[in-house]
């Protein structure tokens, strides 16, 4: 390949001149003086895209490796690489949740699960380069346990995530060309039913447009005929509001000419003021909400009076109490959807979070864990290398009934449980069948790329307990063998809450 610049030296046409040359061995240039070769508009250093972000991760040591990635720091639209430092509180006890199902499927089962958690900070670019990086063993992370090297691309058997459609979707491409399975916990986007382009994808929940349709379904046993929308311009959002139209349309139902969206960063209080001041001009009983719980609770926090109309919102609103304490009275009478969750799992993480205690906090295991742990009871961690509190953790602190009775009804922990446990039944299986006579998955008779879709069947037909027997947890497509529960939110003397009205399948 030969490489031209423009030379400015004349003024009337512009001159191509060869100045190198591209080949196997390399690249070999030939600057002169009356070259010229415009320089980088981030002048000497690019901080938003030069530098290899700092990762951070949650660890148990194993033979097999589960690769988790969760969202506990989000990033700034300007700086894709680099975490914010505002924690999500309710991630990190997803990643509890991860790390004490990988424990507890290793018990008595003669194979060793071990867990490494990523945290995307909400931000595709940065998980794919450190992934890239980790994969390409360009990147080595440190056994937090004894500091020695950790090269774990020969030992992940499988990715389990709690990110976003635009998250999961790079990284289902990317584990893809591995021959790695991918199973989501949360992202339900309809591009994610291409099996061509992701074929090693299993998700715990259903494709938006399953959701869609059935939140059409409630809009025609309401009586509604004329409704607003407004979503989220996330993957997530977009492709729900694209399904609930096309849906809505082919039911009758009539939809206000402009659909409202909402950034999914960067949002202004003035930019969401000016979007309900159009919502109420669509003279609308009913908005159907298709976005993340993140940008609904900004929307009902910012206006001051009770809304005209109710919500039809998706799965992502769900039983979020925060919503209902953020928003106060503006949601009542709202109706929100909820992925249909195991209650028997619930009961066995609420019996593990009330055990936890300062003395069980654990840096290296999760090092959000304890981040979390001291900013909300405002002390410090005997391994606190901070000490911003200047005040010791007693031992007798212990997590709150509220901060409990939250986690065990989040349905992206209960999916996350669910989803880990499918997937160990899978690597069992897969164990058994191509290295019987190793005490590890993978082993050397196992080839990803001839063996994996064996691998992903035993994942996808993997059964479960479930209301006494055992269950199906994905269906033959890869979606999830679940529907949704419809909750709606109510008025008592202790305040708003929600109330299970009925299901839809």
């Amino acid at each position: 390949m030969v490489l031209r610049n423009r030379s400015p030296l004349v003024p009337v046409q512009e001159v191509l001149r060869d100045i190198g040359v591209i080949r196997s061995s390399g690249l070999n240039l030939t600057l002169t003086p009356d070259v010229v070769i415009s320089e980088s508009r981030c002048g000497a250093t690019c901080p938003a895209c030069v530098e290899t972000p700092e990762v951070s991760f949650a660890f148990i040591e194993g033979d097999t490796y589960l690769l988790g990635i969760i969202s506990a720091h989000e990033t700034e639209a300007d700086f894709p690489f680099q975490c914010t430092q505002d924690l999500r509180s309710m991630d990190v006890l997803v990643v509890e949740a991860f790390l004490n199902t990988v424990n507890m499927s290793s018990n008595g089962a003669g194979l060793k699960l071990g867990a490494l958690v990523l945290d995307d900070c909400y931000s595709s670019a940065r998980m794919e380069l450190i992934l890239t990086k980790l994969m390409s063993g360009e990147t080595l992370l440190t056994n937090p346990n004894n500091k020695e090297p950790l090269n774990i691309r020969d030992k992940v058997a499988a990715v389990v995530m709690t990110v976003s459609s635009t998250v999961t979707k790079v990284v289902a491409t990317l584990m893809a060309e591995f021959g790695i399975p991918v199973i989501s916990a949360s992202a339900s986007s309809p591009d994610l039913d291409d099996r061509v382009n992701f074929p090693y994808f299993l998700r715990k929940v259903v494709s938006d447009v399953e959701q869609a349709r059935a939140m059409v379904k409630i809009v025609k046993r309401m009586g509604w005929q004329y409704v607003s929308m407004l979503y989220v311009t996330n993957n997530y959002g977009s492709k729900g509001k694209e399904a609930f139209v096309e849906e809505a349309a082919k039911n009758g139902i009539c939809v206000a000419d402009k659909v409202e969206g909402i950034p999914d960063v960067d949002v202004t209080d003035s930019s969401l003021l000016e979007l309900y001041t159009r919502i109420q001009n669509h003279k609308t009983d009913v908005v159907v909400y298709f976005g993340t719980e993140a940008r609904i609770k900004e929307f009902l926090e910012l206006i001051n009076t009770n809304l005209p109309f109710v919500f039809l919102a998706s799965e992502d609103w769900g039983d979020n109490r925060h919503i209902l304490d953020q928003g106060r009275n503006k949601s009542l009478g709202s109706l929100t959807m909820k992925n249909e969750v195991n209650d028997i799992i619930a009961d066995e993480f609420k019996q593990y979070l009330t055990q936890l205690s300062p003395s069980t906090v654990n840096m290296s295991r999760n090092p959000w864990l304890a981040e979390y742990w001291e900013d909300g009871f405002q002390c410090d961690l005997d391994s606190s290398i901070t000490n911003k509190y200047s005040e010791k953790c007693q031992n007798e602190l212990r997590l709150s009934d509220t901060n409990i009775s939250d986690a065990i009804i989040d349905q992206r922990i209960l999916h996350t449980i669910d989803a880990i446990r499918a997937v160990f039944v899978g690597v069992l299986e897969a164990k058994n069948e191509f290295c019987s006579f190793e005490n590890t998955f993978p082993c050397q008779l196992y080839d990803n790329e001839r063996h994996v879709t064996k691998f992903v069947s035993f994942i996808r037909n993997a059964r479960l307990l479930r209301n006494g027997q055992k269950t199906r947890v994905f269906n033959d497509d890869g979606n999830g063998n679940t529907g949704f529960d419809i909750n709606n939110v109510q008025r008592d003397s202790n305040g708003l809450y929600y109330r299970n009205v009925c299901n839809v399948f």
